[in-house]
């Protein structure tokens, strides 16, 4: 039981992440790419999807299964780090 928790709560927290990383995909299309190039908005469905074939594209490396809540640790604070460094710098465009 305790193995299915610990898978349960892997997965709820990769979902998390990826709707953090869609989130974040939106708000940096929406404050740079839309203003330069008159393109339309981005849902948080089509910046997953620009996500995932980036990751498929660009592969990281595998981590172990100990080290899970590390990377997705990491993942999430550097994801609102680019965050960070894009709102800054929207507010001097």
């Amino acid at each position: 039981m305790e193995t299915i928790g610990k898978i349960f709560s892997v997965i709820i927290s990769m979902i998390v992440v990826l709707m953090l990383r869609g989130f974040i995909i939106t708000k940096l299309w929406a404050w740079f790419i839309v203003s330069l190039f008159n393109l339309p908005t981005l849902t948080i469905a089509s910046a997953l999807g620009i996500s995932l074939v980036c990751d498929i594209i660009i592969p990281r490396q595998s981590n172990k299964s100990d080290e899970i809540w590390s990377s997705l640790l990491s993942s999430v604070l550097l994801s609102l780090l680019v965050l960070l460094f894009g709102w800054i710098i929207y507010l001097f465009i």
